[in-house]
């Protein structure tokens, strides 16, 4: 970007372009297809929930134990968390949101499995992969969220999240009656929902452009130090969402073995 000086001599900005709205933003179908999505989160967050739940049960039927029990905690947050800006650096690159459908897709198949594991590694394993996919759902999506809700991003983006709440909270309250009520392999028939909801989410956010068309220009107008700024604040809630998540992952570590 080039900066011209003032007549003070103080370098000045060019002016930064006002951010366009996606064209399908403020129709009825942006809002069917937002609301589409947003269900499919509580879908996706409940699915990311059933494994922890049930941990208890798992722990005494495979007999894990406390490490094994901390380790799985450990790979589940790693493998959610660590999928998530390569999941969204590879939706930048390629205008795609299909990562967030296979995201999907992996969780609805591995999560129902895990009733059915017979040791502690193939437990791990389809704990990893279903992490894998529920962390490759969110980046996608809720990008597709603020680019469908226009001027109301920061609204559609705040229900989009509180939908995914809705969603761990159900998967923590009602996996644990469910499979007392009818036993471990009947997780399976979660599978049936789950790869529904993944027609839902590619029906719902595969259109939608993953990048607004002016980002290039929005972002070139930006001066060197705004950017540094932008990147700055990412790297803190970054660093500030890694302690959360240590807290939240010690907590149910400890409520499990309570």
């Amino acid at each position: 970007m080039t900066i011209a000086p003032s007549p003070s001599t103080e370098p000045v900005a060019s002016p930064m372009p006002e951010p366009v709205p996606a064209p399908l933003a403020g129709t009825s179908l942006a809002a069917v297809r937002t609301g589409v999505a947003t269900l499919a989160h509580t879908g996706v967050d409940f699915l990311s929930f059933v494994t922890i739940a049930i941990m208890p049960a798992l722990a005494v039927r495979l007999d894990m134990s406390e490490k094994q029990k901390a380790g799985l905690i450990a790979v589940g947050a790693l493998a959610s968390g660590g999928i998530q800006p390569i999941a969204a650096w590879l939706a930048d690159r390629h205008d795609s949101r299909m990562l967030a459908v296979i995201g999907v897709l992996l969780a609805g198949v591995c999560v129902p499995m895990v009733g059915f594991a017979p040791t502690f590694p193939v437990l791990a394993l389809l704990f990893a992969l279903g992490a894998l996919g529920i962390g490759a759902f969110h980046p996608p999506v809720a990008a597709a969220i603020g680019e469908l809700s226009g001027r109301k991003r920061s609204l559609g983006v705040a229900v989009f999240f509180v939908a995914g709440m809705s969603g761990g909270v159900g998967g923590n309250v009602i996996t644990p009656y469910y499979v007392d009520a009818f036993g471990f392999p009947a997780l399976a028939w979660l599978a049936i929902p789950a790869l529904m909801m993944a027609g839902a989410v590619a029906w719902a956010i595969a259109r939608v452009p993953h990048r607004a068309h002016d980002a290039h220009d929005h972002h070139r107008a930006l001066s060197k130090a705004d950017r540094s700024k932008r990147w700055g604040a990412v790297g803190l809630l970054y660093a500030g969402n890694f302690v959360r998540f240590a807290v939240n992952n010690a907590l149910v570590f400890l409520v499990i073995q309570w």
